[in-house]
């Protein structure tokens, strides 16, 4: 990976690289470069893909998840079960 591509992921998850380096001719390839850095975290990113609500970005009404589904609860099983009749049913109709 590229250390530009390696910072503009770090920057995504709110980090700031503060520190890089790299050593050349210690690995077996010599086209190869061994390259690393120090980030600290400066934000929070508050447009990441992880707190979007793709519902609303795609205009879905229903879904199989939703955010306070949690199998621990009493009735996980017949959660469990409702979701995969939902998925049987989704693959029957495309198969008709």
């Amino acid at each position: 990976m590229t250390p530009s591509f390696m910072i503009s992921v770090l920057k995504g998850e709110g980090f700031e690289v503060t520190y890089q380096d790299a050593v050349e001719g210690v690995l077996p390839n010599k086209n190869w470069i061994w390259r690393g850095c120090i980030a600290e975290k400066r934000f929070e990113n508050t447009q990441h893909w992880s707190k979007a609500d793709y519902r609303d970005i795609f205009g879905v009404d229903e879904s199989l998840f939703t955010g306070n589904w949690n199998f621990g609860e009493k009735d996980g099983l017949s959660r469990l079960r409702y979701a995969m009749s939902r998925i049987v049913r989704l693959i029957n109709r495309e198969k008709v």
